[in-house]
């Protein structure tokens, strides 16, 4: 499982697993015992390889089928948002997390009072009410 989906990684970047395991410090006998199923990376080597690709170990060694799982609960263009956040430095971090907090008190602030009103009954909703 490992080795097919470390290939398709490769693959998918139009490399192979020699260079790939060159730029990571693997040696080329290491992933001729991955191919062969004779020996499977340890912890450290995944990480390097997770990395790598931007994938989750869990789609390296098999728990799940979509590579990048971490990211499949929003959208690609939110996943870009966060990508971009994570760009900056940390003081820009902090202001825009403050900037979207206060936009996001100001929207409950108004769902809120939009709520209240259109839940306040009228003195003609009142009478309605009590004639039916």
């Amino acid at each position: 499982m490992f080795w097919d989906r470390f290939y398709e990684l490769c693959c998918s970047k139009n490399t192979r697993p020699n260079p790939v395991g060159q730029e990571l410090g693997i040696s080329s006998g290491i992933l001729t015992k991955w191919k062969t199923g004779t020996s499977y990376p340890n912890g450290e080597n995944l990480i390097k390889i997770a990395k790598h690709f931007n994938c989750s170990i869990d789609y390296l060694v098999g728990l799940t089928d979509k590579p990048n799982s971490y990211f499949n609960e929003i959208s690609p263009e939110d996943a870009e948002i966060i990508r971009k956040i994570h760009s900056l430095s940390t003081e820009n971090q902090e202001e825009l997390i403050h900037m979207v907090n206060y936009k996001y008190e100001q929207f409950l602030k108004k769902r809120k009072e939009s709520l209240s009103l259109s839940t306040e009954s009228t003195p003609l909703d009142n009478t309605l009410h009590r004639l039916a």
